[in-house]
């Protein structure tokens, strides 16, 4: 049995970081402006963590891999952001010290599996393959966990998902320079956002980007130089 194990350690500690911040209407003014966002070098943070990679070949032809990552963030502090008397906006930025960094799962692991066919080489080289991808829920803003309306409160987290892709390669095949790949994305068609940006507090409503559906497709390619 062969294989390869790899194994790191991070730190980063972030100063004059750049912090999306939201715009709204001053209330002191009688001027109606469109609510907007900006990032502004206002923040200090810190990001830790631990990755690790195996790969193990139990017999030809078979291989299994697996990754894991550890990740911790945290912003120590946030200056204060001042706009100018005449600005018709205020500041309405809801991170604190102490809050995650948006978009920063605590856990994330995936398992690979390989599997090539025991053919003739003059038929090609045919392979097998499944990735499973798991992602714990993460803060997606800061905005929304202050809304009073309950439906709007949970979308400033993102849920934890477990996706799952399958492929089949046959690389030159019958001897040519020609490779398939046929593949399924998210084949349980797991329905989640990938993102949502925290609108409510100064829109009233509340926009999403929707996450990869469940695919299949399938990829010829044609080596011109034929190797």
């Amino acid at each position: 049995v062969s294989g390869v194990f790899n194994a790191a350690i991070f730190y980063n500690d972030f100063t004059n970081q750049q912090l999306q911040l939201g715009f709204q209407d001053n209330p002191a003014d009688n001027i109606t402006v469109t609510p907007t966002a900006g990032p502004v070098n206002a923040g200090e943070s810190e990001i830790y963590g631990a990755e690790l990679e195996a790969v193990i070949v139990p017999v030809e032809g078979r291989r299994i891999s697996a990754g894991y990552t550890y990740l911790q963030t945290e912003i120590n502090s946030i200056e204060t952001f001042v706009l100018p008397p005449s600005s018709p906006y205020v500041t309405a930025g809801q991170q604190h010290p102490g809050d995650e960094l948006v978009l920063s799962p605590e856990n994330k692991y995936t398992i690979t599996a390989r599997y090539t066919l025991p053919l003739d080489e003059s038929l090609g080289s045919v392979t097998l393959g499944a990735d499973f991808i798991h992602t714990d829920e993460q803060l997606s803003n800061y905005d929304d966990r202050n809304s009073t309306h309950p439906d709007i409160a949970g979308l400033g987290t993102l849920p934890d998902t477990d996706l799952f892709n399958v492929n089949v390669s046959w690389d030159s095949i019958g001897g040519s320079p020609v490779d398939l790949l046929i593949f399924g994305t998210n084949v349980t068609n797991e329905k989640y956002f990938a993102f949502v940006p925290g609108l409510a507090s100064g829109t009233g409503f509340e926009t999403a980007v929707l996450a990869q559906p469940r695919m299949y497709g399938v990829q010829l390619t044609w080596r011109f130089d034929g190797e």
